[in-house]
């Protein structure tokens, strides 16, 4: 009688030396040059974020499906991201070892290491530099007449501290 058991793990913690095979240009076990995937450059974490929505199928998904998923979360048209820019994300996910081609086919298929960069850089990316960096901007500026009564406020307070003789140390 067989037995099966699945393990699943929420360990999707990547080292220093996994972020810097990543991160800059390598070859691969062929000798072939493989591009960067720089971490919060968006054609990557669109890339990511796509492959990481194709990874539960069994037979792997071609070009043409995951094309329009990653255009549509770059903001593109399929006509600005073709065919051959999605070949060519394609190859340097293939040669950086996050998916395989399937042998005699068109398709890809993601690799154990694979999904674990494709979930971490997603999640870090999504859930906290893209909320962390939209909460450093202000997104609503105040109304003018409260700039223009702070700005008096302010060249108020700056004379009262003159006159006092109060200065900031130097």
């Amino acid at each position: 009688m067989w037995t099966v058991s699945e393990r699943v793990s929420q360990n999707c913690v990547l080292d220093q030396a996994a972020l810097d095979r990543l991160q800059r240009p390598s070859l691969d076990e062929g000798g072939l040059r493989a591009p960067a995937l720089r971490f919060g450059d968006a054609r990557v974490m669109a890339l990511f974020q796509a492959v990481c929505r194709f990874a539960h199928l069994p037979e792997g998904f071609r070009n043409r499906d995951i094309r329009s998923h990653v255009a549509a979360l770059l903001g593109l048209s399929l006509e600005l991201y073709n065919t051959s820019k999605m070949t060519y994300d394609l190859r340097r996910l293939r040669r950086k070892g996050l998916v395989l081609r399937c042998a005699g086919s068109h398709r890809y298929s993601i690799t154990a290491y694979g999904l674990k960069v494709a979930l971490f850089c997603s999640k870090v990316y999504l859930r906290i530099l893209r909320p962390g960096w939209a909460s450093l901007v202000p997104q609503d500026p105040l109304p003018r007449p409260l700039q223009t009564a702070l700005a008096k406020l302010e060249t108020e307070l700056q004379r009262i501290c003159e006159n006092a003789r109060l200065s900031a140390a130097s």
